[in-house]
């Protein structure tokens, strides 16, 4: 990833991992009769509703942290990564060798809970480089903040509250606005892109960036609902018409639904889509304690098949779900 761009990778240890495929739940065709329950991708996209073959097949863009699909055209195994650990944020970037990566450390604080990370807007410098990025810090028990880096100098320039927000575990950028995932309260908070720190603040307004309403705080643009706190919303992906989340619930074996809201629905009154609504299926078995949504087309089959990846927190286990 050149480091001026916002494709970010937000990681949890991953040691030895084991891929192995599972099938998706049912899902209802056009006409609402079950298809085959092998399959997440069929039917046609010009149904009323929100099947999964409408979500994938439309080929709409679905961007997570770490994953944008369809791939961009710019996309390349060259891109650097950020890594996101409990008290750092770092670089992970080739270095030439395919089995071997540099990190140069971009941030160290003290040990606390970092949950992720976006790039700000129009703070590239003479080479390029963007020079703010915003963290996600969640401290225990208190309302969740962005924190303003400088790329360079690893220092924070700014701390601005998410009103509101409690216990956050993700972080997407979409243009000039970001989701914030409210595990406390079940809820996915949309906000403006903060303007940046001088020298950028001029830079980042012309970009997109919204002047701040309330001094320390974000600006929010709309809170999402339509999941609990029971639920544990932990990551995100966002489509143009939906926010897709995976749900793994607070006790150890929950086992994960990756499950959605739409985006139109009014703010207070928003709720998770279902089968009998929406024509929506939550898929059920990706695993236990999931962690991370990606979309991937494995073109080796004909005709090919648009995976969902995830990882299986519990057992370790990187899980394909077609």
């Amino acid at each position: 990833m050149r480091r001026s761009e916002s494709k970010l990778l937000y990681l949890f240890s991953l040691l030895q991992v084991l891929v192995r495929g599972i099938n998706a739940d049912v899902v209802l065709t056009d006409t609402g009769s079950p298809q085959n329950e092998d399959t997440i991708t069929a039917s046609t996209s010009s149904s009323p509703g929100w099947s999964w073959s409408k979500i994938l097949e439309s080929r709409k863009p679905i961007i997570a942290n770490g994953n944008i699909w369809p791939p961009p055209s710019d996309e390349s195994p060259l891109d650097c990564l950020v890594l996101v650990t409990i008290n750092q944020y770092m670089w992970h970037c080739p270095s030439g060798n395919e089995t071997s990566y540099e990190k140069t450390i971009l941030h160290r604080g003290n040990s606390g809970r970092y949950r992720g990370a976006f790039m700000g807007i129009g703070s590239e410098d003479e080479q390029g480089k963007g020079r703010r990025m915003w963290l996600l810090y969640s401290p225990s028990q208190q309302q969740d903040v962005l924190l303003e880096l400088d790329t360079v100098t690893g220092e924070i320039l700014q701390q601005l509250v998410i009103l509101g927000c409690i216990d956050g575990h993700d972080a997407i950028r979409v243009d000039n606005r970001a989701f914030i995932v409210d595990t406390r309260h079940g809820d996915i908070v949309e906000i403006s892109i903060p303007p940046s720190s001088p020298p950028y603040t001029e830079a980042s307004i012309r970009g997109g960036a919204e002047v701040l309403e309330d001094k320390g705080y974000v600006n929010i643009v709309k809170i999402h609902t339509g999941f609990t706190r029971a639920d544990h919303v932990n990551n995100l992906a966002v489509h143009p018409d939906l926010l897709i989340s995976n749900l793994h619930g607070k006790e150890v074996l929950s086992a994960t639904r990756l499950s959605a809201l739409d985006r139109s629905i009014p703010e207070g009154y928003g709720r998770e889509l279902t089968l009998e609504k929406d024509g929506f299926k939550s898929v059920r078995n990706v695993g236990t304690w999931c962690h991370g949504i990606a979309f991937w087309e494995d073109k080796s089959s004909s005709p090919s098949e648009i995976k969902l990846i995830s990882l299986d927190s519990i057992s370790g286990s990187v899980v394909s779900v077609v």
